[in-house]
């Protein structure tokens, strides 16, 4: 029998938990690895997770987390506690990097650019997130699971309206998936060193007619044999 898969967001503790298990896991088997600090609990946090909202994609028949991202907003607009409960009672020292209010404006080596790119955006009435940290279980690559994940929290995301306008930084090699949403770089094709990674960065105007159309659209049959057909059986 084929999966079916739960997609929500994540708001207690213990399901939050999993996620940065997962994140650890996935991390550490990825040219990203650079980016997450050894820990004998296996977890990946940052302190961005605490203003931070994170959607899951989860197996109806298991509860197994599939697939995950997060969104971070501006530490000044929006905190999640849950998170931010999280982070303390695993013994994570919060502590934002100095003057940063997103993930990628944070890193090393940053063109000027971007933040000139972010001011302006900002004084146009954008309301900015960075999508960042999207993974997928490795039973479940090359699945579609990302797509599905990515297109439903962005649907979601717009919605709510409380953000209009995403950035997402990320490998090149990752480019051409986050293009088919309609995502485009930013400030040319400047592209960047952090942690000894190349990364460049996209942005992407949320538009929720066109977020809801392709949310909408059948998933074509997956590669892997034992995953042929999917669907989402609930959006929270």
């Amino acid at each position: 029998m084929s999966p079916s898969f739960i997609y929500r967001e994540v708001t207690e503790k213990e399901e939050l938990k999993r996620v940065f298990q997962l994140r650890y896991q996935v991390y550490a088997q990825s040219e990203n690895k650079a980016f997450i600090r050894a820990n004998e609990q296996g977890l990946d946090m940052d302190s961005f997770d605490a203003h931070s909202k994170h959607f899951v994609s989860l197996n109806e028949q298991t509860q197994e987390i599939v697939g995950y991202l997060r969104v971070v907003y501006s530490y000044k607009k929006y905190t999640n506690w849950v998170s931010k409960a999280l982070l303390q009672e695993c013994g994570f020292r919060y502590e934002l990097p100095s003057g940063a209010e997103f993930p990628f404006l944070s890193y090393q080596g940053v063109p000027a650019e971007h933040f000139e790119c972010k001011d302006r955006l900002e004084r146009q009435g954008e309301l900015l997130c960075e999508v960042s940290r999207l993974v997928v279980h490795p039973l479940y690559q090359q699945a579609g699971i990302a797509k599905m994940i990515m297109s439903s929290s962005l649907s979601s995301v717009s919605m709510r309206e409380d953000t209009t306008y995403l950035f997402i930084n990320c490998s090149p090699s990752y480019e051409k998936f986050y293009k088919q949403l309609g995502a485009e770089n930013i400030d040319g094709d400047k592209r960047y060193v952090a942690n000894g990674v190349e990364k460049v960065t996209l942005g992407l105007k949320l538009d929720s007619y066109a977020l809801s159309n392709y949310f909408r659209e059948q998933p074509k049959p997956l590669e892997k044999q034992l995953y042929k057909t999917h669907q989402i059986v609930e959006v929270i």
